[in-house]
């Protein structure tokens, strides 16, 4: 099939437009779009970012009122960071119980040569793991003396836990409980000191699979309206642990909600309205999209100098220094360990930032 009956057949839809900063390579191919345009696929497009032009790209997506998009430049580089709209989640007095605040999550550094595309998929991440942090903080134990905490958290001091890594293991050494019984009364147990977002889960079925395989059946009642995780009201979903223990099963029914979290960012994350990450795109056509825009035959030759040193200028911008001290001999031990044939090597303290392609032979 001719390239423009494919693109034609898949209902290709492109613009090329300046306010993304976006400028197509001399003698760039193009194709043509389900409108009768002609236009430059992403990968051949020069582009330049400013936080005004990434303003311009984050208004056009949408996820969730209570989580918004920011575009900020410190020391001359650009970062996109998340806002949260919530409560406190360690309340000190009664107040911040009820109390609405913003918390901002890390920075997400945007480089200026970076496709729309790119700049679109850090902000699924950044919502991604901003809401993963709220999540795990609204996972909490509490102990016989009712002292409530929250285990899965990301502010652990880690170089104290390793100080006293073995404290801190597993009881049981990662040997499963070998029988359907004990395994039950362990999932009973454990889940009668866990809130899921003030909400205790609710065991609806074990399965054993084999001698250590099970799969646990789980639920959570209706939660408020104003929740911040919509996916879990009333939800019921199943938990694989390949060798049961109740730690294999903690660790597991944190990896199940942050799946199922992501999996709602997914389906409600918009650009220009469309859910680009939605599991309703058919994989197989978006192959096909995919292989019309990307493998186009018959370029002008003389594009090809343009495209090269492009690539080569975004390629080599991304190689970073040696360190210093014993980080450095690392990172050159490994490179030499892994016997590379090319690429851009890091640079070294006392060389000009111009690199060449690394090559053998």
């Amino acid at each position: 099939m001719p390239i423009t009956k494919l693109i034609n057949s898949i209902g290709l839809s492109i613009q090329n437009n300046n306010i993304y900063g976006e400028t197509p390579l001399p003698f760039a191919p193009q194709v043509n779009t389900v409108g009768e345009q002609f236009v430059v696929p992403q990968q051949y497009l020069k582009v330049e970012r400013n936080v005004t032009i990434i303003e311009e790209i984050l208004n056009r997506i949408s996820f969730d009122d209570n989580y918004l998009l920011f575009v900020n430049e410190l020391n001359g580089a650009l970062f996109i960071q998340v806002g949260v709209i919530g409560v406190e989640n360690y309340p000190r007095v009664e107040q911040q119980k009820t109390e609405v605040k913003v918390v901002y999550g890390r920075r997400w550094f945007i480089e200026r040569n970076a496709p729309t595309s790119e700049i679109i998929q850090t902000a699924l991440l950044a919502f991604k793991k901003a809401r993963e942090h709220e999540l795990r903080e609204n996972i909490i134990f509490s102990d016989a003396e009712s002292i409530k905490t929250t285990p899965f958290n990301t502010h652990m001091d880690l170089p104290l836990m390793r100080a006293n890594a073995q404290s801190l293991m597993s009881e049981v050494g990662g040997r499963g409980l070998i029988n359907k019984r004990s395994v039950t009364e362990s999932i009973l147990a454990i889940l009668n000191r866990i809130t899921i977002s003030k909400q205790r889960p609710h065991l609806e079925a074990v399965h054993q699979l084999g001698d250590k395989r099970y799969v646990i059946d789980l639920s959570i009642p209706n939660l408020k309206k104003n929740n911040h995780f919509p996916e879990l009201a009333g939800a019921t979903f199943s938990i694989l642990c390949e060798n049961f223990t109740v730690a294999e099963f903690l660790h597991e029914l944190m990896n199940t909600l942050i799946k199922k979290s992501d999996r709602h960012i997914e389906e409600c994350f918009a650009f220009d309205g469309f859910h680009r990450f939605s599991q309703d795109l058919c994989p197989l056509k978006i192959a096909k999209f995919s292989s019309a825009t990307r493998k186009i035959p018959n370029k002008d030759a003389r594009f090809d100098k343009y495209f090269r040193a492009m690539s080569y200028d975004v390629d080599a911008s991304k190689a970073p220094y040696y360190a210093s001290g014993n980080l450095g001999e690392k990172q050159r031990k490994l490179l030499e360990k892994g016997n590379v044939d090319s690429g851009y090597m890091p640079i070294e303290e006392d060389q000009a930032p111009v690199l060449s392609i690394v090559t053998k032979g």
